[in-house]
């Protein structure tokens, strides 16, 4: 816990020392959302969709910084079901908190966690509205995973970005599959400052 707690006040100290460097931007694009399933024979197919938010681009010490971004995103997939697909189309709320190393020639990569809260979900050739709990049947809101980006800035403070968004934790309840959401996503953004 006191590691934890070091590492926290060393952040936040060199947040503080670099705060007139802090960049606002806002990010917008499309998902190609998919899900694995493990266990079970579920034929799956990714389903097209987008995001779109807001980021903070924190300096932390020479070219690194720490990117926390806010995104409203489409997730989800899509499976066929005789002559029609039946859609599993999610609205959530993702958080990924990259590490971002920045190159001078305007080149960025980052990493980091990503969490993931459904605000509402879809499904069904009738799109019937989704129930989430704990139970069969239910689908979990919350939802953890990895994220890794690649982008490029140019000097107008325009940028493009491309990430990947791999689902670590179960998204169903059913004991005999797991689905887990990954998203591959491309973006143009804009830093304000």
């Amino acid at each position: 816990m006191k590691k934890v707690l070091l590492a926290l006040v060393v952040l936040a100290t060199g947040v503080a020392a670099n705060a007139q460097k802090v960049n606002f931007g806002v990010k917008g694009g499309y998902n190609l959302s998919m899900v694995n399933v493990s266990g079970g024979n579920v034929d799956l197919n990714a389903l097209s969709t987008f995001h779109l938010g807001g980021l903070v681009n924190l300096p932390l010490k020479n070219n690194l910084s720490l990117q926390p971004q806010l995104l409203l995103s489409g997730k989800g997939t899509k499976q066929k079901d005789g002559e029609h697909y039946d859609n599993f189309s999610f609205l959530s709320i993702d958080i990924p908190v990259n590490l971002v190393y920045s190159f001078k020639n305007g080149l960025f990569l980052g990493a980091g966690p990503n969490i993931g809260v459904a605000l509402s979900g879809k499904e069904g050739h009738n799109k019937q509205k989704s129930n989430f709990g704990t139970n069969a049947g239910e689908w979990n809101r919350l939802e953890f995973g990895a994220n890794a980006l690649v982008g490029y800035k140019l000097k107008n403070k325009l940028f493009f970005s491309a990430n990947y968004t791999a689902g670590l934790s179960d998204w169903d309840n059913y004991s005999s599959t797991k689905w887990r959401n990954s998203v591959l996503g491309v973006s143009v953004g804009y830093f304000f400052n």
